[in-house]
């Protein structure tokens, strides 16, 4: 048994509602590592309402409520210090209040976090070091390079971010390994009439309506299919941000994506829980990852699968990794491909039918316990060395 401490980064709340992948990544790592028999903690900052349950918790301070005096202290210590993210001075402060609180920690996970280690080191010199990259993750800090190499792994949640970190810093390959994220198939399922269906086709978009995430490719091709006289509709299920009160009609690109989506008959929802979420996915056959981006990873892709629905994505980033052979990987902006598939799929139940289920045959082996068996045989190499 290991006892082990998962640490949020800064502002990533541990919540379903207004957290985000890294918050999601962590709440079933530390499930999956429980189940394992192992002692584990997250540190993490709460939210005001509808946090995580079930896994111990310390909560950390949150730095986006600080008073206008911490605020003030954290700009400087940001420009002073070369901090890479805002308030980080609070944030790594708050990490050794938890964990002095927590008792001994033999192993510490920082999610997204490369500068932690020097300060853990000084003062809890027993515990190992992990940083779990779930991005391309960028420091100023001097002798960043070496910092990192003194990690005792490096965890990646793509062979993409891998390889882009491991070029980036020039580090020895021996100190990273791949840990794809799971889905939690408990919440993420078909419904029970997931096989051939009548009525028109139904594509769903799941994101944030950014252009990096592509949800104008989606809407775009579904309106083509309806000018080619095809029964298809969509809904797009996404926010500009995971949580706010901000108006999606302000932003020119949100605020372009509902309007054209309700324009011609589908629907739109902001960003809601995953509970709710996970519904939405049920009632559709087809959800669309078409990044522009080289998107790391993509929790969406796994969870339709796990819901029963075709994939169509693109080769972005960490994205095919996801999908494996189970998706219709297309290229960033081919919509033209996008709208055959969908095509397809509209014309011929029988294919859309094999997509669902070679959805549902990749899901199967992409549980968390997985994630966390990569990442302990990972730690137990590196530990016995």
């Amino acid at each position: 048994m290991t006892r082990f401490a998962l640490v949020n980064p800064p502002g990533e709340y541990h919540s379903p509602d207004v957290g985000g992948a890294v918050a999601t990544v962590n709440y079933n790592l530390a499930r999956a590592l429980l189940r394992s028999g192992h002692e584990v903690t997250v540190l993490s900052s709460l939210p005001q309402r509808h946090g995580y349950d079930s896994v111990p918790t310390v909560a950390l301070e949150d730095v986006k409520r600080l008073s206008r005096a911490k605020r003030k202290l954290a700009h400087w210590e940001v420009l002073y210090r070369h901090y890479d993210a805002e308030a980080y001075g609070f944030h790594i402060r708050s990490v050794r209040h938890a964990l002095a609180q927590t008792g001994p920690v033999e192993v510490v996970v920082t999610h997204n976090d490369v500068r932690a280690g020097a300060p853990l080191r000084r003062w809890f010199p027993e515990a190992l070091w992990v940083p779990w990259l779930h991005n391309e993750v960028r420091s100023r800090a001097d002798g960043i390079a070496q910092e990192i190499a003194a990690a005792t792994l490096v965890v990646c949640v793509s062979r993409y971010i891998e390889t882009w970190t491991r070029n980036r810093y020039e580090l020895d390959p021996e100190l990273f390994t791949v840990a794809l994220s799971g889905v939690d198939t408990e919440l993420f399922f078909p419904r029970k009439d997931h096989d051939l269906q009548e009525g028109p086709l139904r594509v769903l978009y799941v994101g944030r309506l950014i252009l990096d995430k592509g949800a104008d490719l989606v809407v775009d091709a579904v309106a083509a299919l309806k000018k080619q006289g095809l029964a298809a509709e969509v809904t797009v299920l996404g926010s500009s941000w995971w949580y706010g009160d901000e108006n999606q009609l302000e932003d020119w690109f949100a605020g372009g994506v509902i309007a054209q989506t309700l324009a011609m008959g589908g629907a739109w929802q902001p960003h809601a829980s995953r509970s709710v979420t996970a519904e939405i996915f049920r009632q559709h056959d087809v959800v669309c990852v078409l990044s522009r981006f080289q998107e790391p990873a993509s929790l969406v892709a796994l969870e339709a699968m796990a819901s029963g629905c075709a994939l169509i994505a693109t080769d972005r980033g960490g994205i095919p990794e996801m999908a494996g052979e189970a998706g219709v990987i297309v290229p960033a902006n081919d919509v033209r491909s996008v709208i055959e598939t969908l095509a397809t799929w509209c014309s011929d139940r029988v294919q859309l039918q094999r997509a669902k289920a070679r959805s549902l045959e990749r899901a199967k082996a992409a549980g968390w316990d997985r994630t966390a068996r990569q990442f302990l045989t990972a730690l137990d190499r590196r530990t016995q060395r």
